[in-house]
């Protein structure tokens, strides 16, 4: 899921660099080495931090749902 929106994310940034006209990238902040360091760099970020938040997600539903199930069998 998170390599997923990784891929649209920089998917996106690209299309929208690519449609830019050729006075856009006259500015430091908007340089190519910058560009590509941007795509490379914060994009990777997100996609860690999404990743970790889907797994942390998971992982407390599940012991969650168990912890209910196990407590329901030994009450019974």
């Amino acid at each position: 899921m998170g390599e997923n929106l990784t891929f649209g994310v920089r998917k996106d940034l690209i299309r929208g660099i690519l449609y830019k006209q050729l006075v856009w990238f006259d500015r430091e902040k908007r340089a190519p080495g910058v560009l590509t360091s941007v795509m490379s760099e914060d994009v990777f970020l997100l996609n860690g931090m999404t990743t970790e938040t889907v797994i942390i997600l998971v992982e407390t539903c599940m012991n969650l749902v168990t912890g209910v199930l196990l407590g329901l069998y030994y009450c019974w």
